[in-house]
């Protein structure tokens, strides 16, 4: 099972890095907006770090979040198929 889906990912590390930004985008919109993967929490979270901010700043923190975490996902994947010269 461990090399169907180590084989998996390596042909989604083959992928440039444009088009796996453009992957990363469309997972961010599904898991922030759609699944809502422990909103919740962050919000919370988010709450209790800056209660000085906004709610909407609090928002626009955790989209960014989101969107970094997703990032470095995609990114670690990319890292099967790179190259020395990559670093």
């Amino acid at each position: 099972m461990y090399y169907i889906v180590y084989f998996f990912f390596y042909l989604i590390s083959l992928l440039p890095l444009r088009v796996l930004h453009f992957i990363s985008d469309s997972i961010y919109g599904i898991l922030y907006h759609v699944v809502k993967y422990r909103k919740k929490v962050v919000m919370d979270n988010l709450l209790i770090a800056f209660p000085e901010k906004t709610e909407e700043e609090r928002i626009a923190i955790a989209k960014g979040f989101y969107h970094k975490l997703i990032d470095s996902m995609i990114e670690s994947l990319k890292l099967l198929s790179a190259p020395d010269s990559f670093f």
